[in-house]
């Protein structure tokens, strides 16, 4: 199949992130450009798995490259080139110095009130700007922040492409990054479990890309909303539960760990943005484009917005993204699981 070249509205990606793509090449160019390379070919799972796994890839690169054509030449969503073949996926990001959430906040000193305020003001008019063009991110989670600089302003959003999230809905392996998703948006793959257990190709595509068709923009402001309980207290604003049903009933039965102590400390208005953002009635739900602006953390105490956070809730931040890199690890090794147990399945019925 001839080669072909896309340029898709991405953000950055970092050279360490090389560790997290056990059969994928990660090669710097030069100090602003990274090479990102997968050859299912070279995968050690069965041809089917490679066949599946080249079209759900596929299938979530061209709907980027469709996204793309309205997000170009935006500084909070960086395009870059991507090549498909029948085999390979070769991938060019801008490097952004200083990486994702997680490893922005390592590097900085302090983080402030005001920081978290901008960094979330900057965040929300990227996900504007998306919803604008009728784009819905559907998957922010702290790997798809990224900055170029230590200022909160520097936010970039990777539109992402990577399918871990489908693997982990594949083999309903239910994580803490389905926190980051909606409660609706949970129950319609739930929903959609049943579809994803068949073993055909097709109707796995199908099925990933129908559910793909059901994001909507209240699920970019859930997401947001996550964030900002992340970066005040370091911690998700829900537990963790051994399945996705369990999962559910916690987010629409009881309430967020929002009655923690710092967050009163941190100050009233943003409080009550958190709790609005996460509220489970869609219709309720605080709208991102309301924080576009200064306007909603103009009137902070600046006693309040230079209080350090950083000391208070480092542990607990540093404990969510070690918990984070676990799970991230577990993803393929969950799959492969999957992947054995599905094929002794189908050789059982021929």
């Amino acid at each position: 199949m001839e080669n072909v070249i896309l340029k898709i509205a991405f953000g950055a990606t970092q050279l360490s992130e090389f560790a997290s793509y056990r059969w994928g090449v990660i090669v710097p160019l030069n100090k602003k450009v990274v090479c990102k390379e997968f050859n299912v070919s070279h995968w050690p799972i069965t041809k089917f798995w490679k066949i599946l796994l080249r079209n759900i890839f596929r299938l979530k690169l061209l709907q980027r490259f469709e996204e793309s054509q309205f997000t170009m030449n935006r500084d909070f969503i960086i395009s870059y080139a991507i090549g498909i073949d029948e085999t390979k996926f070769t991938i060019l990001t801008n490097f952004c110095s200083y990486g994702n959430l997680f490893e922005w906040f390592q590097q900085r000193n302090s983080l402030s009130v005001e920081d978290v305020c901008q960094t979330i003001q900057y965040l929300s008019i990227a996900v504007d700007y998306l919803h604008s063009k009728k784009i819905v991110h559907g998957n922010i989670k702290p790997h798809n922040i990224f900055f170029k600089t230590d200022n909160p302003s520097s936010v970039s959003l990777v539109m992402d492409f990577s399918v871990l999230t489908e693997i982990n809905i594949l083999t309903n392996n239910i994580t803490k990054m389905f926190i980051y998703m909606s409660p609706e948006y949970v129950n319609l793959v739930l929903n959609s479990l049943q579809r994803f257990n068949s073993t055909s190709v097709e109707n796995i595509y199908h099925a990933m890309k129908e559910l793909w068709s059901l994001k909507s923009p209240a699920m970019d402001f859930w997401s947001v909303g996550v964030i900002m309980h992340l970066l005040t207290t370091g911690k998700l604003p829900f537990t963790q539960h051994k399945d996705m049903l369990t999962f559910l009933e916690d987010i629409k039965t009881s309430s967020p760990q929002l009655n923690a102590p710092i967050l009163f400390k941190v100050d009233k208005c943003v409080h009550v943005i958190i709790m609005l953002l996460l509220q489970i009635n869609v219709n309720t739900r605080k709208n991102v484009s309301e924080l576009t602006t200064s306007n909603w953390y103009y009137g902070m105490s600046e006693k309040n917005k230079k209080r350090n956070l950083k000391p208070i809730i480092e542990y607990d931040f540093l404990h969510t993204i070690m918990h984070h890199q676990r799970e991230s690890e577990n993803v393929i090794k969950t799959f492969k699981e999957y992947m054995k147990n599905r094929t002794m399945e189908v050789n059982s019925v021929s």
